[in-house]
């Protein structure tokens, strides 16, 4: 889709979706075409974690996790309080344990494992916290690395019998903006044509 909003074909092929009610009422919305579109020519690209750069890194049991979550991760999803979006999770990293806060007197604290780098204090959106901490109590992972690049990324990844995981959550900054992540723009190779 163009910014003056027609669509150009980029490529040979394209996608034709059709929606079977709207086409039983011979709408005109019922038919749609997509066309394959170069991500080379995108304004804005997507981003990869290849400078991602942590400074600290630790480990979480599966038992830890749900701690963390069952507390005021809990708490917090449960509340009908209206402003509860405007607070930030502040999670702390200090040695071998991570502190996790929502508002004064609301944390939870518990050991980590494997715990490398400086005493750092990064702030997240706490919809995408208890949402991480959610999924992370759903999985079979054995333990789960967290790795947090101060400039505005954390990464946590876990393995289990099928693949290997790895999710990246990015820092807010204090009015709940989420930070630049800091990453470069993907790079893309363009194949060369046959001679």
């Amino acid at each position: 889709m163009q910014k003056d909003g027609k669509t150009r074909a980029e490529a040979r092929m394209a996608w034709v979706a059709c929606n079977a009610a709207l086409k039983e009422r011979n709408r005109s919305t019922a038919t749609k075409q997509y066309y394959w579109y170069p991500v080379s020519k995108l304004d804005s690209r997507p981003l990869e974690p290849s400078h991602f750069e942590p400074s600290v890194r630790f480990t979480l049991k599966p038992d830890e996790v749900r701690t963390v979550y069952k507390g005021p991760l809990k708490a917090w999803e449960e509340s009908k309080d209206s402003a509860k979006t405007s607070k930030l999770v502040s999670l702390k990293n200090d040695g071998d344990r991570l502190h996790l806060t929502i508002k004064e007197g609301d944390s939870v604290s518990v050991g980590t494992e494997k715990a490398e780098g400086p005493t750092t204090v990064a702030r997240f959106r706490p919809r995408d916290t208890a949402n991480l901490f959610g999924l992370l109590t759903q999985q079979h992972g054995s333990e789960y690395r967290f790795e947090l690049d101060e400039t505005g990324l954390l990464m946590v990844a876990w393995e289990d019998k099928f693949a290997a995981y790895e999710v990246y959550l990015p820092t807010a900054m204090k009015d709940g903006r989420l930070e630049s992540r800091r990453v470069a723009p993907m790079r893309i190779a363009l194949p060369q044509a046959a001679e």
